[in-house]
């Protein structure tokens, strides 16, 4: 009898989700985790290997979610290997009951935050135009709409309303509607004019081309673009790309916009459970008014 190697029964799991490569790549990166500190055979893992690895978790420098996370990815993980392989090779583990209260009621201490300057994004987004046309539409529409790197990376160019000025996309909390500049549409436009004639199975906005095939950017590849450009321009602060979605979001603060717009904007967790029909529809005058209102960048030539 054959015994599946780890990574073989890893793809198996893996497999159950490909319709969604966000939550393919997050489940990897947690698994990956996991067997970086237990470098054993899953079917010769017992209980107490889980419970180093919760004391392990629980110790890391990271945020509370993030912890919780990797853990009940681990599980669903060893829930499906049990039932997949429990017959063939009669694969069982006990997994301890971790309650809320295990967990320690706090979160990871944050780092300082990183704010970038107008003078920064400007300089920053010229060097990108100046060198790549691509990248630098991906970090105007990071520094103009504040939306996540994983809502950069799902947008579709299907989902994206030009005369509207609205990207519809997906983050880590839901659908989200971020509206853009009348500038920034004309250059969205010349680019998917062009995005549209490539060959590819998926309509992501933006795509890379890896052993043949079109596929969208990865988190890493974003913050790797992003490292380079830094270092190209000399500029030591760690400037992220989610630092761009924290900066607009500072500077309409000092524009004096109300908190609720605010949060509106950038579609922040008080305003997830907004229909998103009605937000995007019915309100779209409202919103759009809302974002030219408190657009920050208006007298800077980006």
């Amino acid at each position: 009898m054959n015994i599946p190697t780890n990574q073989e029964i890893i793809t198996n799991y893996l497999n159950y989700y490909e319709s969604s490569i966000q939550s393919v790549r997050m489940r990897e990166i947690s698994l990956r985790s996991f067997f970086n500190t237990c470098n054993k055979h899953i079917f010769e893992l017992k209980k107490r290997d889980l419970n180093d690895y919760f004391k392990y978790l629980k110790n890391q420098a990271l945020a509370l979610n993030t912890k919780k996370n990797k853990w009940n990815i681990l599980i669903s993980f060893l829930k499906k290997t049990m039932n997949d392989y429990d017959e063939e090779f009669n694969f069982s583990i006990v997994i301890p009951i971790i309650k809320s209260t295990d967990w320690g009621n706090y979160h990871s201490k944050p780092k300082n935050l990183i704010f970038a300057t107008k003078e920064e994004i400007k300089q920053i987004l010229d060097y990108f135009k100046n060198h790549n046309y691509k990248y630098y539409l991906m970090f105007r529409i990071l520094a103009e709409t504040g939306c996540r790197k994983g809502g950069l990376i799902y947008a579709k160019y299907t989902e994206i309303d030009i005369k509207k000025r609205i990207m519809e996309t997906f983050e880590k909390t839901g659908y989200k509607a971020y509206y853009f500049s009348k500038n920034l549409a004309v250059h969205i436009e010349m680019y998917v004019n062009e995005r549209k004639k490539l060959d590819t199975k998926i309509t992501n906005l933006f795509v890379v081309k890896n052993k043949g095939i079109y596929k969208p950017y990865s988190p890493r590849a974003l913050d790797l673009i992003i490292k380079n450009c830094l270092d190209k321009l000399n500029i030591k602060r760690e400037i992220t790309c989610h630092t761009f979605r924290r900066s607009i979001n500072s500077f309409r603060f000092d524009m004096n916009c109300p908190d609720e717009d605010r949060k509106i904007l950038l579609n922040h967790k008080t305003t997830s459970n907004v229909n998103l029909n009605s937000y995007v529809n019915l309100e779209y005058n409202k919103f759009i008014k809302m974002y030219d209102t408190w657009n920050p960048y208006q007298d800077l030539k980006l």
